[in-house]
């Protein structure tokens, strides 16, 4: 099907084209002899006088009239192919615009739905994690408990046997004052009796430490074991993989990248005279300064600035 359009130079493109096509281009040697001759002879003149500066101005004149001249035939060339060009973009822009457009909206929603479906998964991996956490400072703090009631068992073990290796202490000096008044009395047999009962109140008492050690030492294992269970099993403990699965489609795919928006010129300006490295982020604005120069003149005072005067030559085509 075949476009219509109303822009009158649009559809004038295909005219243009012939016109274009119908173009006579001028002889490039001729151009370049003649152009080549005026070079020479400006490069060869020598002003030495006035009536010298007279004829350079009136050479320059010429100079300047053969430049207009070329200049009109290379416009009324590019003219027609500049016209058929503009035909040509208009003809495609409204289109593409529209095409263009469409894109962007495509790819707007695209974005919004992989955003929100990247947001869930985030969620879900935060509530999960926080939840993984939630569960290795349980099972730590088991483990803390564990750790304190077999302390607190060593402990009663502890204080259990000193008791008894007290009262056994106690009884072994009984013994030891009832053999020692008996041998005064001069009664050995029962001197004898009270140090056996003595010797056997040692022994016993030997028999309870080992016996309140190895207590000590199957708690203090039993609790280690029990601990170090627990701690592992908090190692490994992690958070449950999101359920929200990220957006995918064959031939779109999402790239991130790093974007930045300037907040406070006069901040970053600061930076980077404290930081002269860092000279190569700006760029002078020349179209402002200059328009600043040009308004204060010779007297333009800039640091870092070079203000001179600069003088140029003009002169009407013959």
């Amino acid at each position: 099907m075949t476009a219509v359009l109303e822009n009158p130079e649009v559809n004038d493109a295909p005219a243009l084209m012939t016109e274009v096509k119908a173009l006579n281009l001028p002889d490039l040697a001729t151009m370049n002899r003649s152009a080549d001759s005026a070079l020479r002879m400006a490069k060869s003149f020598v002003i030495q006088n006035d009536d010298d500066y007279a004829l350079a101005t009136e050479e320059l004149q010429s100079v300047k009239a053969r430049i207009n001249k070329l200049e009109d035939t290379r416009t009324g060339i590019t003219g027609p192919m500049n016209k058929a060009l503009k035909a040509i973009n208009d003809l495609f822009r409204s289109p593409m615009e529209n095409l263009k457009a469409a894109e962007v909206a495509i790819k707007a929603s695209m974005l919004t739905y992989y955003s929100e479906k990247e947001r869930k998964a985030a969620e879900e991996r935060r509530i999960a994690e926080l939840a993984a956490e939630m569960e290795r400072q349980r099972i730590a703090e088991a483990a803390r408990q564990v750790e304190l009631a077999a302390a607190a068992e060593r402990q009663r073990i502890a204080d259990a046997a000193a008791k008894v290796a007290a009262a056994a202490k106690a009884e072994q000096d009984r013994l030891a004052q009832e053999a020692a008044a008996a041998a005064a009395a001069g009664n050995a047999a029962a001197a004898a009796e009270a140090e056996r009962a003595a010797a056997a109140s040692r022994l016993q008492a030997q028999l309870d430490a080992q016996q309140a050690k190895e207590r000590d030492t199957e708690a203090q294992t039993r609790a280690a074991e029990h601990s170090a269970a627990l701690r592992m099993e908090s190692s490994v403990v992690s958070a449950a993989v999101a359920t929200t699965a990220p957006a995918t489609a064959k031939g779109a795919s999402v790239r991130g990248t790093v974007d930045f928006e300037v907040t406070s010129l006069i901040s970053l300006v600061k930076h980077i005279a404290e930081h002269p490295d860092l000279i190569g982020l700006v760029n002078v604005d020349t179209v402002r300064l200059r328009a600043y120069v040009r308004g204060l003149g010779i007297n333009a005072n800039l640091p870092g600035v070079r203000v001179a005067q600069k003088q140029t030559m003009s002169v009407r085509a013959a």
